[in-house]
Parts: structure tokens; C-alpha cells; sequence
């Protein structure tokens, strides 16, 4: 179930999840006093919590994400002194805290997220020196904070970010090129941003998000990141009622300007990606401003080269090609049927060099689907459903603007 929820095949991997549940709870009743049997039922309610989640079926995930719950609740307090059993409980409360919190239960994601926070405090106490203990204790300190923000109690997410940045910091010097590590702290620095924001504290609100844009690990996406923090800022202070219209108007324009500065400085060092720039919903705050609008118009078009032949997928397709300075993107076309599922994948032997971007577009041109990293060490997939029969064009590119070979294959979902 999990190689084929890894690869795109969500309905094979739901059967897979439900089956492996089964067979679980079979053996869970008929031998009550092996508690790995609980262990690994409660595994398979939490992987099919987390597959309904990635497809929309929320109330489906949060029941299976309450079974996993339960089951992790009786074994933790069965086995005390296994540790294993309270990190699994604490994953458990997070999980349900995220989907509460996505589907605006606060009060609820509260309470999850505070439970997970509790056992984590504990088990990184005693474990000190295990760091994904102390990542994921940080990690639940920012989704608080993130909650927090989004009910303007700006103070408390400072506590709580304040709480686990100790974490975070032992967590990198040990390992800074984890990308969870990574990942969890640029989310931190998000929230203290955001958190400034809300509290009128303009100076402290750049220097966290400077913070972003001086992390060292990619210093065109971090600078990137760094404005697209700010640019989350301008809602925050638009709707503050504290401020009189003047004042509002006024943060509106500091963070504004704060955030082009920096998404300007992201593409004097290097950052190209145009299609994403276009898309990123954590830039809409920006959408509307002449600056935004002239900066996109001036960046380079990545070039695109449309091939002539239409391929047909039968039992399968594979194609090879380069992508480099001169060829920006290549447009392969296929011939697809209506209703059929196809797994588009676009990889590369160096995927880190290339880092492989796939779109789908109808024959005029637009856009249906795209991802960068679904395929796994950043190669791309999709699973397409053609919504008519017709010609459709793969478009082979880079995230990053890399160059390097890679394969595109094509075939119909099983």
C-alpha cells in the first residue's frame, strides 16, 4: 500500500491499506495480548487516514484517523515505558489536529495539537539527543502558532514558537540538511512573521523573514520563500481593527514593498521559475500591483519547443530527451482517451541537477495538471484522467530551470 500510494496509484493503494486492516483486526482479536499486532492495525488506519485525506474524503480520513487513535491510546497506556507507543500516539493527535484545523475546527485542532505537544515535550525529555523527537516536538509547536494566527491571538504563537525554537536549532546544527528539519523551521519563521505582523511590530516582521531569506540552503528560494512571507502578512494587517484606514493602508503598502524588494533580490540571484510565480497562491496578496505584474513581464519566458509527431500510448510509451540552455521546455503530444487514467512520469538520473517539472495541456495550450515532485527524489508525476479524447500535450521541463536528461513515460493506470 505505501509503494503504491508513493506512486500515484491512490485507488490500489486504498484497497491495499484496507486489506492489510483486515487482516490486522483479525489477528488483533484472535491474540489480545500481542500488542504489535495493535501496533501495526493502527499503522493501517492511520496510512488510509492519510491517503482519504490526500483525495478530499475527510470525514472517511478523520474516522480512520480516530481508529488510530484509540488503538494508540490503549497501547500507550498498557506499555508505558515503550516509547515507540507514545510517539505513534502523539503522530496520532497531530494528525487529527491538521485535518480539524483544515476544516476550520479550531477549538478542536487545539486540543489534538495540545495533546501531541504534551507527550513530545515528555519523550524529549527523556531523549534529549534523538533530534526527530525534537523536530516534531517544534513541529507541533508552529502548527499551534499557525493556529493561533489565524484566530489573532499573535501573542500565543509567539509563546509557542518561543517554545520550540530551542528544537529546531538542536535538530539543524546536527543535521541541517534534513529536509524535514529544514521544511519545519522555514514553517516556524513563517508563523514568527506572521505573528510580528499581526502585533504591529514591522522591524521585527522583516528581520523573521530575513531571517528566511539568509538560511544559506538555497539562497534564490530562500529569498523567494523569505517574500512570500511577507506578501501572507498583507491580509493579516488589512483586516486588523485596531489600526484606523490610514494606518491599515499604510501596513498594506510596508509589507507590499517588503516583499517585492525581496522576490526582486530572489530573481537577481537566480530564481526563475515563472510558472510557479504565476501561480503561487502565497503571492496573491502582490497579484494586483503594477511592480508584481512588470516583474513577471520582464523575466524570461522559458523557451518551448512543440514536436511535431503524436504519439499513441497503447501498451505503454517511453520518451528520451535533454533539456538545456536552448531548450527550455519540450511539448510532447499524445493521443489520450476519454475517462482512462494514465500515470505520467517525468524522471531523470540526476533529478536533484534537473529537478523535473511535468505540466498537461489540451492542444491550445491550457494548462490541466501539473506537478514537480510526486514521483519521489524530486522526479514528477501524474495521474491523469483525460476528460475527452483527443491530443494533449506533455510539457517536459525544469523546476529550477536545470538541465540534463531525463524520461517521459506514459501508460494507463492499472
Amino acid at each position: 500500500g505505501v509503494l503504491l500510494a508513493d506512486t500515484g496509484r491512490l485507488k490500489e493503494a486504498e484497497a491495499a491499506y484496507t486489506a492489510a486492516r483486515d487482516i490486522q483486526k483479525q489477528l488483533a482479536d484472535e491474540f489480545p495480548t500481542r500488542p504489535d499486532f495493535r501496533q501495526e492495525l493502527a499503522q493501517s488506519h492511520n496510512n488510509l487516514g492519510v491517503l482519504l485525506r490526500a483525495t478530499g474524503r475527510l470525514k472517511e480520513a478523520e474516522a480512520a484517523y480516530r481508529d488510530a487513535l484509540d488503538l494508540r491510546k490503549q497501547l500507550a497506556a498498557e506499555f508505558p515505558t515503550r516509547p515507540d507507543f507514545r510517539q505513534e500516539l502523539a503522530q496520532s493527535h497531530n494528525n487529527l489536529g491538521v485535518l480539524l484545523d483544515a476544516t476550520g475546527r479550531l477549538k478542536e485542532a487545539e486540543a489534538a495539537y495540545t495533546a501531541a505537544l504534551d507527550i513530545r515535550k515528555q519523550l524529549a525529555a527523556e531523549f534529549p539527543t534523538n533530534l526527530d523527537l525534537r523536530n516534531e516536538l517544534a513541529g507541533t509547536c508552529v502548527n499551534l502558532a499557525l493556529l493561533c494566527n489565524q484566530r489573532r491571538e499573535f501573542k500565543a504563537a509567539k509563546q509557542h514558537l518561543a517554545e520550540g525554537e530551542p528544537h529546531h536549532q538542536a535538530a539543524l546544527e546536527a543535521n541541517s540538511r534534513n529536509p524535514t528539519y529544514r521544511q519545519f523551521y522555514r514553517n516556524h519563521l513563517w508563523a514568527l512573521t506572521e505573528a510580528h505582523a499581526g502585533l504591529g511590530e514591522q522591524a521585527d516582521a522583516l528581520k523573521a523573514a530575513q531571517r528566511v531569506r539568509d538560511l544559506g540552503w538555497d539562497p534564490p528560494k530562500n529569498a523567494y520563500d523569505a517574500a512570500c512571507g511577507l506578501a501572507l502578512c498583507i491580509p493579516i494587517v488589512a483586516k486588523d481593527e485596531q489600526l484606523d484606514a490610514d494606518k491599515r493602508k499604510a501596513a498594506v503598502q510596508f509589507y507590499g514593498d517588503q516583499a517585492m524588494k525581496l522576490l526582486r533580490e530572489a530573481v537577481e540571484k537566480g530564481f526563475k521559475n515563472v510558472e510557479h510565480m504565476k501561480k503561487d497562491t502565497d503571492l496573491d496578496p502582490l497579484r494586483e500591483r503594477e511592480d508584481f505584474q512588470k516583474l513577471l513581464a520582464e523575466l524570461p519566458q522559458p523557451a518551448a519547443r512543440l514536436l511535431d509527431m503524436v504519439h499513441d500510448v497503447g501498451a505503454g510509451l517511453k520518451l528520451s530527451g535533454q533539456l538545456n540552455r536552448n531548450t527550455g521546455t519540450l511539448i510532447y503530444q499524445v493521443r489520450l482517451e476519454k475517462d482512462v487514467e494514465y500515470v505520467i512520469d517525468l524522471t531523470s538520473p540526476d533529478p536533484k541537477a534537473l529537478d523535473p517539472y511535468l505540466l498537461v495541456s489540451d492542444d491550445k495550450n491550457k494548462q490541466l495538471a501539473e506537478d514537480a515532485d510526486s514521483g519521489g527524489n524530486q522526479n514528477a508525476r501524474l495521474v491523469f484522467r483525460a476528460p475527452a479524447d483527443g491530443v494533449y500535450r506533455l510539457h517536459a521541463t525544469s523546476y529550477n530551470q536545470g538541465q540534463g536528461d531525463f524520461t517521459l513515460t506514459v501508460r494507463r493506470k492499472e
